[in-house]
């Protein structure tokens, strides 16, 4: 049986009668120990440009947010950092400049070896009531799509996707796709400019796979969504692992109050999915969709 490297998981919250869900750690085979280096691409999640002069800080352990800072670092013009010579084991880095939340994301580094493509994607300040959702994942599928569908102002209920990317009324912008990816790895954003009481509701879809029947990609994609309001982090949520499914319905969100709902189902068959109530999820919207067009 193998051996594998330690990991601390630093500051785990368990909030009562909810589910926590955390970052799958990735453990490292005692064989890979030694030094190693770390590498990745730090983009803007607004317009998906790298940043360049961005600080960086390495600790140890994941979710490290304080304590002893193993390395610093920056990006370069092209949003390219670069750790090298750190022992094997699993890391947080913080990113921070001004004009953007900090942001902390995790990464491994694998004696002997130099990991590349542990990106991440940050995001400009927000305004103290604006929510910005973030999608990453990983080589594929090609393309996962956001939807978001919250209470319009006429009564009715918005849905903001690739194909209808802003809600607007009355000349003023509620909510918006900001950021498609069409090509593997996001970031793809979208932002609550406006929050208004009902319920908001979040989803990935599988595009790639759309058609298909018994499928595990979107489950296998690495997918992370992130939740900010303001300069805060509300919340992560990372894909359930080995689940069949094209459509992901992450959280709903009711007076800020955010509900985790992690339902993999599919969208290839909508059609018993018919009333917008939280137990369901958002299938039925997907139906007849536009062909996406490739830039």
């Amino acid at each position: 049986m193998a051996e594998y490297l330690p990991v601390i998981y630093e500051n785990v919250q368990v909030a009562g009668n909810n589910e926590t869900y955390l970052e799958p750690i990735m453990q490292i085979d005692q064989r890979y120990s030694g030094n190693g280096n770390i590498e990745g691409r730090i983009l803007n999640a607004m317009s998906g440009y790298p940043i360049n002069g961005l600080n960086l800080k390495l600790r140890n352990g994941m979710n490290n947010q304080s304590g002893s800072i193993i390395k610093t670092g920056s990006t370069n013009e092209n949003g390219y950092y670069y750790f090298n010579s750190v022992p094997a084991g699993n890391y947080t880095v913080e990113s921070l400049s001004a004009g953007y939340t900090t942001t902390y994301f995790s990464v491994i580094s694998i004696g002997g070896q130099t990991t590349s493509g542990q990106d991440a994607s940050i995001t400009p300040e927000l305004g103290s009531d604006e929510v910005r959702i973030i999608l990453t994942w990983g080589e594929y599928p090609y393309d996962l799509d956001s939807h978001l569908t919250g209470p319009g102002l006429d009564g009715s209920r918005f849905h903001i996707y690739f194909y209808d990317q802003i809600y607007s009324y009355s000349g003023t912008t509620y909510a918006e796709l900001d950021l498609d990816d069409t090509s593997s790895w996001g970031p793809e954003t979208c932002t609550i400019y406006h929050q208004e009481n009902g319920l908001y509701r979040y989803s990935v879809h599988d595009y790639s796979n759309r058609e298909t029947g018994y499928n595990k990609s979107l489950s296998n994609s690495g997918a992370q969504v992130r939740i900010y309001k303001g300069s805060e982090l509300l919340q992560a949520f990372y894909v359930p692992e080995n689940t069949e499914g094209t459509l992901w319905t992450v959280f709903e969100m009711f007076n800020n109050t955010i509900v985790p709902k992690n339902i993999m189902s599919y969208e290839t068959y909508p059609l018993s999915i018919t009333k917008l109530i939280s137990h369901e999820t958002d299938a039925h919207l997907m139906k007849n969709l536009p062909q996406k067009q490739k830039p």
